[in-house]
């Protein structure tokens, strides 16, 4: 009697284990083909023109008397506000900062300050913004005209944008994405199979560089030193592989 019972756990023990390997097996099948995936990359882009430019210049003057210093520079601020209604920017267009003041002072022997004023150094800072690249870009190469003028002028380079780009990167993600799914498509009829269902999809870094550039960056990249622009977008698509 002991046998039989011992021999019917047996049994029953060893069928257990049968069917939860069976039930193992065809759920790592399943896994497997669950993980069984293609993974591509899609790209767009598109060649733009800055819409918008932003350009500072910087005029300083130096003299022992303030009044005298204060009074150069009114003159030659007056000179490249001239300029600049040459060029054909307006008022609204160009904005002048509050002058600033600086003192230099005599040093000693081992270059240790003292109270002495020797110099009083005023700068002014004219920002001019507007929506036309190409007039301050054709302004900037221009503007060392005042140095005959005896001006001290420097000039920093001019920032252009493109400010409709949100619109933009809509229809280059859609671009990019149709992309990666003929890239997808080709790949899988490659590989005997065809695309299935989509598992991920996750949007790449914007790349802005001059045309013609191939600079890139993990961070993306935003050129702002040149009117006409390429812009990038990357997609990474993940689809079911199915045979």
């Amino acid at each position: 009697m002991t046998n039989r019972i011992s021999m019917f756990l047996l049994g029953a023990t060893l069928a257990l284990g049968f069917t939860m390997a069976a039930y193992l097996l065809s759920g790592a099948i399943r896994s497997f083909k669950d993980e069984s995936g293609i993974k591509v990359k899609g790209y767009a882009e598109t060649v733009v023109k800055a819409d918008a430019a932003r350009w500072r210049l910087v005029v300083t003057d130096r003299s022992k008397d303030l009044k005298d210093c204060y009074d150069k520079l009114a003159k030659d601020t007056a000179v490249v506000r001239a300029k600049l209604v040459e060029y054909g920017f307006t008022e609204a267009e160009t904005n002048f900062f509050a002058a600033h003041v600086d003192e230099e002072v005599r040093l000693t022997e081992k270059d240790k300050r003292t109270n002495d004023i020797e110099f009083y150094r005023l700068t002014q800072i004219i920002e001019v913004t507007t929506g036309k690249p190409d007039a301050i870009d054709k302004a900037s190469k221009k503007i060392t005209e005042v140095l005959a003028q005896g001006v001290n002028i420097a000039s920093e380079q001019p920032q252009f944008t493109f400010t409709k780009l949100e619109g933009l990167k809509l229809e280059l993600l859609g671009a990019a994405s149709k992309n990666a799914y003929e890239r997808a498509q080709v790949i899988a009829s490659k590989a005997g199979g065809r695309i299935g269902r989509l598992r991920s999809a996750s949007q790449g870094v914007f790349q802005i560089v001059p045309v013609g550039s191939t600079e890139t960056s993990d961070y993306g990249a935003y050129d702002t030193s040149t009117i006409d622009k390429t812009v990038k977008a990357v997609v990474t698509i993940d689809f079911m592989l199915e045979k």
